[in-house]
């Protein structure tokens, strides 16, 4: 059968995203130093459409450096990036070593940063540069030693952060919801507000807990997703827990995130539940839908 030209776009396009998604998945398990010297940077940045200028790609580059770069008694442990005061990017790198050296947390710096700059063609500089040595840097590298007993303590406080972080680097500031950037702000100021750290933290598996009637409910969450864009809607996805009785079940809100009713099915049919507890059902997972709410806009 002869090709015709919609086929061969098709084919075209089909073999550059395979291609992409080949050196996606092989910086992401050998490393971006590997890669350079399998393919060249050049050929990474022709095929991936990097921008070198941009700082989240630096970012990108060098926190994927990082973690691929072993010296001898430095484990890394785990990044956490900030914004620096010139619209750059601060990687603060946690590690454990069995060094006793004074200097280790400046020696490993400045070795993750001369190592940077001889693969990529930006500048990467320690974040205690004074700020004419630092000049046209986008980024910045610090490091703590952390003792081992530490390191799960921090991995476990700073997950939440290291979240919110990833989503920026992977869409940018503009996707974060209100709650998220004042989580963010509160955390720069070593603020803690619990019920705001509780809102951010929902996601898959969050569970939303009640009484009615004297019967304990919960809501557990899954997701959601829009079902209809004439007018804007949206549903809530999850399982709800009726005293014993579990059900799957579906909020259904409007293009504000406000739920105003939902679907309770039991495996084989939908459930049909009285006028009074309907009303005390959709008054809870009103209160669910605030909440989620909250940690979506």
């Amino acid at each position: 059968m002869r090709m015709t030209i919609k086929d061969n776009i098709r084919r075209i396009l089909k073999e550059e995203t395979s291609i992409q998604t080949k050196i996606k998945n092989k910086i992401d398990s050998i490393g971006i130093r590997n890669v350079i010297k399998l393919i060249g940077l050049d050929t990474i940045v022709k095929t991936l459409d990097l921008d070198l200028n941009d700082v989240d790609t630096q970012l990108m580059l060098v926190k994927n450096f990082i973690y691929h770069t072993r010296l001898r008694d430095i484990e890394v442990s785990f990044l956490e990036v900030k914004n620096s005061a010139s619209g750059g990017k601060i990687i603060k790198v946690y590690f454990t070593t069995e060094s006793n050296a004074g200097n280790i947390e400046s020696f490993y710096a400045r070795v993750l940063c001369e190592e940077s700059e001889e693969l990529f063609p930006f500048r990467v500089v320690p974040s205690w540069e004074p700020v004419f040595a630092s000049r046209n840097a986008k980024i910045f590298i610090n490091t703590e030693k952390i003792k081992d007993d530490e390191e799960s303590v921090l991995n476990e406080n700073d997950e939440l952060t290291n979240r919110i972080l990833d989503k920026i680097n992977q869409f940018g500031m503009e996707s974060l919801s209100n709650a998220e950037k004042q989580y963010l702000d509160n955390k720069s100021q070593d603020v803690v507000d619990d019920e705001l750290e509780d809102i951010v933290s929902i996601d898959s598996g969050y569970e939303f807990n009640d009484v009615i009637d004297e019967v304990d409910v919960k809501f557990i969450y899954e997701g959601t997703e829009e079902w209809d864009d004439d007018p804007l809607e949206y549903k809530h996805m999850g399982e709800f827990i009726y005293g014993d009785e579990s059900f799957s079940t579906t909020l259904y809100t409007d293009e504000d995130l406000n739920v105003h009713s939902f679907d309770i099915h039991d495996g084989e049919d939908y459930i049909q539940v009285n006028d009074e507890l309907e009303d005390k059902v959709l008054e809870f997972f009103e209160k669910v839908g605030d909440k989620l709410k909250q940690n979506m806009i």
